[in-house]
């Protein structure tokens, strides 16, 4: 994991000029390249920083080309072996609902004539070093990554929607353990991006696993073996340090007693390649929600139906809406001496119900996002716990009272110090009236809601 640099945000100083080596000179690579035959995960390599949770989404991103090269639009083609070539690159991030540029140089961190930080594979490619050091800048500090969720890292990436569930410690019925294996399955043929992480303060490793780590997760399956009826159901899990850190449990890269009795074909069709001490291996589901914290779904659009199938984004309506939490209008989520009432509310308005839904219902997505700015990380600033209550209104242009206040109909659930929280309702045409807070009164802060529905609504503040 290892520690970080302290440099500021100016981009001739956000590493140390003296351990900073030139790209496009020999101490890294006398033929370098931003890429050698695309992105993939397989490139990732953990340096000396701790931001196992950003390298694990760019594992996960790496999965889908065309994205990544969103990201990397206007540098895709670029020759850094050229007469030309300027030493200037730019990248492309998602931030709180807008594509912000960043530029930098080619100046890497080093030590001893090796790279610092992150690094690919091929000692010829460069793009992942060069994308974390513009999200770096993008934040100040390479210091302001040490630590984080890797959902904000996907969203960061792609603009998408991303979902954080609970499995560790967590009761878990038959019905849900089938129910989140699904959703992983559906979510990776879908070309949704997956990540999952285990908590822990000290990175302490058991059965190959380290604690406080995030990973990405390249493939889910069934597989079929011929002395039993029912499938296996198992992840392909890699660890960013790219190395011989992995699971050696069952259905690791060394139990072969259990991979013999799987078939060529199979093992073809699931990708299956039996490297060790690559970063990557097998799992079953059993063994994984066991072993893992948590794990997170990034899509472009979201599952307003929960049929485990992601929506058309052009066939979705999105809503976006900003708003703040200040003074009074800092309410929190309990008895205080700013009143719930007081935080901001909006109005939604549904006309119509889903086409050829039973129940006469309308499928939403709800995103609560909080402004948080990672370069404030080294003055000790921290998620506020957010979330938020969905009411029924009873009267036109009315707001929720304080003594309304204990009677929502829906809501987030847990208010959770992360960046963005999310719930999925089923909502009946009417008029409903949205209240988001922090769960402590007085905590003041910018926030932004994403609103997800197939069919056109109002959604206003009020």
């Amino acid at each position: 994991m290892g520690c970080g640099s302290s440099a500021p945000a100016v981009d001739s100083n956000i590493v140390d000029d003296e351990t900073a080596s030139p790209l496009n000179k020999d101490e890294f690579s006398k033929t370098p390249h931003l890429l050698v035959d695309g992105v993939c995960s397989c490139d990732v390599a953990q340096g000396e920083l701790g931001d196992c949770w950003f390298l694990s989404a760019c594992a996960a991103i790496a999965r889908d080309k065309q994205m990544m090269s969103r990201v990397m639009r206007d540098i895709i083609d670029i020759d850094m072996t050229a007469e030309d070539y300027s030493g200037k690159l730019t990248f492309h991030f998602w931030r709180f609902g807008q594509w912000k540029t960043v530029t930098i140089d080619d100046l890497l961190p080093s030590k001893n004539s090796k790279l610092l930080f992150s690094s690919c594979e091929n000692p010829d490619e460069f793009w992942l070093p060069l994308l974390e050091k513009a999200y770096a800048k993008l934040h100040g500090t390479y210091e302001a990554l040490e630590g984080g969720f890797e959902m904000d890292g996907m969203v960061d990436l792609t603009g998408g929607l991303a979902e954080i569930y609970m499995v560790a410690g967590q009761p878990m019925s038959i019905d849900t353990e089938k129910l989140y294996f699904k959703r992983l399955y559906r979510a990776m043929e879908n070309g949704a991006f997956l990540t999952c992480g285990r908590t822990g303060m000290r990175p302490e490793i058991a059965d190959g696993l380290v604690n406080g780590h995030a990973y990405t997760i390249t493939n889910v399956a069934f597989v079929q073996v011929a002395d039993r009826v029912e499938p296996f159901r198992l992840l392909r899990i890699r660890n960013p340090w790219a190395s011989s850190m992995e699971w050696n449990g069952d259905w690791s890269d060394t139990d072969q007693e259990r991979w013999s009795k799987v078939s060529d074909e199979v093992r073809a069709r699931i990708g299956y390649k039996s490297v060790n001490d690559d970063g990557e291996f097998w799992m079953a589901f059993e063994d994984f929600r066991r072993e893992f914290s948590t794990f997170s779904i990034c899509t472009l659009g979201p599952d307003l139906n929960d049929d485990l199938w992601t929506d058309d984004p052009q066939k979705t309506k999105i809503h976006y809406m900003y708003g703040e939490w200040r003074g009074s209008s800092a309410g929190g989520a309990t008895e205080s001496s700013n009143p719930h009432s007081s935080n901001p509310q909006y109005l939604i308005s549904i006309a119509q119900p889903d086409d050829d839904d039973p129940d006469g219902d309308l499928s939403v997505v709800i995103a609560l996002m909080q402004m948080y700015r990672r370069k404030n990380i080294t003055s000790m600033v921290e998620f506020r716990s957010i979330g938020f209550r969905i009411y029924k209104q009873t009267e036109k242009d009315r707001k929720i009272t304080e003594e309304e206040v204990d009677s929502p109909l829906e809501g987030s659930g847990m208010y959770l110090p992360i960046r963005e929280v999310t719930g999925r309702f089923e909502m009946k045409p009417g008029s409903y009236i949205l209240i988001p807070s922090t769960a402590n009164a007085g905590e003041d802060n910018k926030f932004m809601l994403r609103f997800y529905a197939a069919k056109p609504l109002i959604f206003q503040e009020i």
